[in-house]
């Protein structure tokens, strides 16, 4: 970076952010000039909202002393997702609005006078005057709601940031950029595999390649539409659009899925498709055309973006990895009607990536000596 990450406006906005997770009066009132003078008469101030956008994970929370309109000071706890207990310090003379949100129970207050007006209890206080309200302890954290987000996980760095896309083999993540030809063993392995695996999975003559451990993805196709992953059985695929089988040659034993550029397989994402320890990707390609904006052989990226990660035959019948900048390219004059075998690997805590055809490494790149990843 050439600048300061942190600045003045995004501390607030952060600081703001967790401010209306836990309390909220943002009904304020309206101000209203005094005819012939200068100075704004406050009306009767919006309703206080306690943990109005607390997360349901945030089972236990407090604050003290935040400020609401009007001037008062309030303080809470929340437990077992409900609220347990608050105080309000009143900041100024009038009427004080506590927005009902308990889910039933009600609070025991210290002071009398507390009524029950629409959705709110309401209290007329002095400045300085202390309300004090507490309520019944749930037994129980209730279940988490449909749209519980997803608990915060900080990553270890990795050279592959992950995102949630599906895995395409044969197409983009718009469905566009297709390849025309025939795919078979196409693989993905949450590791780099050695140069010695590479070659071992470019050998010929076996019925499927055996499958080194980390291996997510290894398809094989049966009858037409029929895939099934050898690697990871929970980790399931599906054909979209047109996808043929053909026996292939007795030198590459098994099926291959004609893609001939109608189709694509697609697997729903899953976190051991992340690549954040390395990532290898593997295919047995035979391309039918060398469209100058290639083909996507396998990817798990958005167009337009160096996240993720991508192997195609851009431009035209190059290779080409993409995972972040900079993205590594080779010209391989990879040939049509013909079965090639391709492969890439990223070290994940390096960054190295390594390009490989027919079992031999014909590109690589170690973003350690670019200073764009750093050392350990």
């Amino acid at each position: 970076m050439t600048y300061r990450p942190f600045t003045l406006e995004g501390n607030f906005l952060a600081m703001e952010a967790v401010h209306e997770m836990l309390l909220q009066s943002w009904d304020a009132p309206e101000l209203n000039f005094v005819p012939g003078g200068t100075k704004f008469r406050r009306a009767a101030v919006g309703a206080i909202r306690l943990f109005p956008a607390t997360p349901w994970r945030w089972h236990d929370a407090a604050f003290d002393d935040l400020r609401a309109a009007g001037g008062h000071r309030v303080c809470a706890r929340r437990e077992n997702n409900a609220n347990t207990w608050f105080r309000i310090v009143a900041g100024s003379d009038g009427l004080v609005r506590i927005r009902d949100n308990f889910g039933g129970p009600q609070p025991q207050s210290n002071r009398p006078g507390v009524k029950r007006v629409g959705d709110n209890f309401e209290l007329t206080m002095k400045r300085g005057e202390v309300l004090e309200a507490t309520l019944p302890k749930p037994k129980d954290i209730p279940p988490a709601p449909d749209n519980a987000a997803e608990p915060v996980v900080i990553r270890k760095q990795s050279a592959i940031t992950p995102n949630k896309l599906p895995l395409r083999i044969g197409a983009d993540s718009q469905e566009n950029n297709r390849f025309a030809g025939e795919i078979a063993h196409p693989a993905v392995f949450e590791r780099a595999l050695t140069a010695a695996e590479i070659r071992q999975l470019a050998s010929r003559g076996s019925s499927q390649p055996a499958n080194p451990p980390g291996c997510v993805v290894m398809l094989a196709q049966g009858d037409p539409g029929v895939l099934t992953n050898l690697g990871n059985p929970r980790v399931t695929a599906k054909p979209v659009g047109e996808l043929r089988a053909s026996v292939l040659s007795d030198d590459l034993a098994g099926r291959d899925m004609v893609l001939a550029g109608q189709g694509y397989i697609e697997i729903p994402h899953d976190n051991a498709l992340d690549g954040l320890e390395g990532l290898t990707l593997a295919a047995w390609i035979l391309p039918r055309a060398a469209p100058a904006s290639g083909m996507r052989i396998i990817g798990k990226s958005p167009v337009g973006e160096a996240s993720g990660y991508l192997l195609d035959t851009y431009p035209g019948n190059s290779l080409r990895l993409i995972t972040r900048d900079p993205r590594l390219t080779c010209k391989a004059n990879l040939p049509t009607n013909q079965w090639s075998r391709v492969a890439a690997t990223v070290n994940g805590q390096t960054g190295k990536q390594i390009l490989y055809l027919n079992g031999k490494p014909v590109a690589e790149s170690d973003w350690e000596s670019h200073g764009l990843f750093p050392r350990r």
